[in-house]
């Protein structure tokens, strides 16, 4: 894949060595597939019943193949060309903590409501889920939003707890002055509705 940029620089994919086939389900969390919509093509008997979840404002692309990854075998085509190119509008390109957040609580969904302990190991999920909870504290706190910053290495706390980094990072957050903690206006996604799965069920409707 070739990332094309604004001001004319091109980048060649260097995770071409990560993509995998077959049963995929673990390897989110192990490295992040990066299955893309316009270079995927899927029979639409296996996904049917499978639908995007529209309450996802960033990470629809990621909840739709995890759940797929549950009923598939995938083929990755190495000699496939996709060419992405990226605008400085891009909701992906913002520097703000919503990503990393929606990824959580795809991953939370999935463990909670999914029945994902069947396909990975709780340990693995809740490290996951953890990680993007840390990587949203970081950003919330490079943009002074301590609140946020607070809020989000507590979740990853809950989540995986011995990890040590986490403390030593809510010490920075705590330590953090407090003269931007109202950035942006700021506030926490709603956790999301349990009932999106991997079939054609659709539960607590």
């Amino acid at each position: 894949m070739v990332e094309l940029y604004p001001d004319g620089a091109e980048r060649e994919s260097t995770k071409t060595q990560e993509r995998k086939s077959g049963r995929i389900t673990r390897y989110f969390f192990e490295v992040y597939p990066g299955l893309m919509p316009s270079g995927a093509c899927l029979r639409r008997s296996a996904c049917q019943g499978v639908f995007w979840d529209e309450a996802l404002k960033r990470s629809q692309d990621y909840d739709f193949f995890l759940r797929v990854s549950t009923r598939l075998r995938f083929l990755f085509v190495p000699t496939t060309h996709i060419i992405k190119r990226w605008y400085p509008e891009n909701l992906s390109s913002s520097k703000d903590p919503i990503n990393f957040i929606e990824k959580a609580h795809i991953l939370e969904r999935f463990l909670f409501h999914q029945e994902g302990t069947k396909y990975v190991s709780p340990r693995s999920i809740s490290r996951k889920i953890s990680r993007n909870y840390r990587r949203a504290a970081k950003i919330s706190y490079a943009l002074g939003n301590k609140d946020a910053a607070i809020s989000l290495i507590e979740k990853a706390i809950r989540h995986y707890p011995i990890d040590a980094r986490l403390y030593i990072d809510l010490l920075k957050i705590l330590l953090m002055t407090k003269r931007r903690r109202n950035v942006r206006n700021w506030q926490m996604p709603l956790p999301l509705p349990p009932y999106i799965t991997a079939t054609q069920e659709f539960r607590n409707c």
